[in-house]
């Protein structure tokens, strides 16, 4: 992102500029929803996973912070 951004800007092509600022904003926002629904269902996930009750407990605890 910050290599094509700084080409195109340098290069004054200001439009691709624009396009790559909107492509890496849509694939951002979709990563970030995709990891906040992992994060959200965190503790079934490790428990299906394997991990033992205690840790999936622990784990999903601070992953909750890390959502917003």
């Amino acid at each position: 992102m910050e290599t094509l951004c700084g080409q195109a800007y340098g290069a004054h092509k200001y439009d691709m500029l624009g396009i790559y600022l909107q492509r890496s904003v849509i694939l951002l926002c979709l990563t970030g929803i995709l990891l906040a629904v992992m994060y959200a269902f965190s503790e079934p996930l490790l428990l299906l996973m394997g991990q033992s009750q205690e840790i999936a407990r622990a784990a999903s605890i601070f992953v909750y912070g890390l959502i917003p």
